[in-house]
């Protein structure tokens, strides 16, 4: 599995789990169901060249805080190998 893959399963994950259709989420998203389609193709990782702002639309969406979410990560990783937290 490549990274546009995990990244497409892991927001089909949480759409999923927030019990969202492609309809919804691309409502929440872009203010139009019709861009259901674009959504359907980044959690299937059939996309290039999409813009860092949609993922971090797509995750708001989601009510994930994509910048908390890299910064606990950071923490848990430094904790892990007992480096100091990057300023």
């Amino acid at each position: 599995m490549n990274q546009s893959q995990e990244i497409g399963a892991a927001i089909k994950a949480l759409r999923k789990q927030k019990q969202l259709t492609l309809y919804e989420l691309s409502e929440k998203v872009y203010g139009a169901k019709n861009n259901y389609a674009s959504i359907s193709r980044i959690e299937n990782g059939k996309w290039e060249n999409i813009h860092f702002l949609t993922i971090h639309n797509i995750l708001k969406a989601l009510d994930i805080d994509l910048i908390t979410t890299i910064q606990n990560k950071t923490t848990s990783l430094c904790n892990k190998k007992q480096l100091p937290m990057p300023k």
